[in-house]
C-alpha cells in the first residue's frame, strides 16, 4: 500500500465519520426544529387559553362579589324581619298547616305565658278555649286543604298565614 492509499483510506474514514456526526446532528437538529416548531404553534394556543382562564377568574371574582353582597343584603333583611316580628307589639305565631307552632314572638310569649322554646312544637289548638276548639279546629283544616296560586300540590309543612283574636 502506497503512502497515498492509506492517506486516502485516512482521508475516507474520516470523511464517513464527518458524514455520519454530520446525519447525527441533523436527526438531533430535526428534533429541536420539530420541537420549535410545536412549541410555536402550541404558545399561541396556550396564550389564548390563560387569556380565557384570566378573564374567567375576573368573571368569577366579580360574581362572588355579588354572591357576598346579596348574602349581606339578605342578612339584613333577614335580621329586619326578625326584630320587626320579635318586637311587634301584636302576638305572632307561626304554624305548620297543621297547627303545630313553630315560632312565637315576645307579645305571643306574653301572652300565653310561656318561652318560645316551650312553644315550639305545641298545638296552636291548646290554646284555644274547649267551647270553640272544634270551630278553630274546622277553619284549620279548611286553611290547609286550601291551595294556593302556585302551582303543584300543597306544601303541608310550609308555615301558612292566618289571623286569630282572642277576646
Amino acid at each position: 500500500m502506497l503512502k497515498n492509499d492509506v492517506e486516502e483510506e485516512s482521508f475516507l474514514a474520516r470523511l464517513r465519520i464527518a458524514q455520519s456526526q454530520l446525519q447525527n446532528l441533523k436527526r438531533q437538529t430535526a428534533g429541536v426544529s420539530n420541537l420549535q416548531v410545536q412549541t410555536a404553534e402550541t404558545l399561541p394556543g396556550l396564550e389564548k387559553a390563560l387569556d380565557e382562564i384570566q378573564l374567567a377568574e375576573e368573571e368569577l371574582k366579580l360574581q362572588y362579589k355579588q354572591l357576598v353582597n346579596a348574602q349581606t343584603r339578605l342578612a339584613r333583611e333577614r335580621l329586619r324581619y326578625l326584630q320587626l316580628f320579635e318586637l311587634a307589639p301584636s302576638a305572632y305565631i307561626v304554624t305548620d298547616t297543621q297547627g303545630e307552632i313553630l315560632e312565637a314572638n315576645q307579645a305571643a310569649t306574653t301572652l300565653l305565658q310561656l318561652s318560645a322554646t316551650n312553644l315550639y312544637g305545641k298545638s296552636l289548638a291548646d290554646f284555644i278555649p274547649e267551647q270553640v276548639r272544634s270551630t278553630f279546629d274546622a277553619h284549620l283544616s279548611k286553611s290547609s286543604k286550601r291551595t294556593s296560586f302556585r302551582s303543584g300540590p300543597p306544601n303541608y309543612n310550609a308555615p301558612m298565614l292566618a289571623r286569630l283574636r282572642l277576646r
